[in-house]
């Protein structure tokens, strides 16, 4: 967008821009070419989010910590279940 006319961004299309970069599966500049932004401006963005918001996602870390804690207790237990159904098969 060199020397072109700035436009606003809607708040909504940046939250989209943002997060389909934060996805993994597209790289800055294909999004930025996508939307007609420029890549240091959708740079600019994901580092300044990154800045505004490390409650969320100390937050974020804290919710996928207990998930993954919930997980492993679910392969536990069925873990435990395959065992004893192995068991009972055999005859033990």
């Amino acid at each position: 967008m060199a020397g072109g006319k700035k436009v606003p961004i809607s708040p909504e299309i940046k939250a989209a821009i943002l997060s389909r970069v934060r996805s993994g599966k597209e790289s800055i500049t294909d999004v930025a070419n996508e939307y007609g932004v420029g890549r240091s401006t959708v740079s600019g963005w994901l580092e300044r989010s990154v800045k505004e918001a490390p409650s969320t996602t100390l937050s974020e870390l804290i919710t996928l910590r207990k998930e993954v804690a919930e997980l492993y207790q679910i392969i536990g237990r069925i873990t435990v279940e395959m065992d004893r159904a192995k068991k009972r098969g055999r005859g033990e």
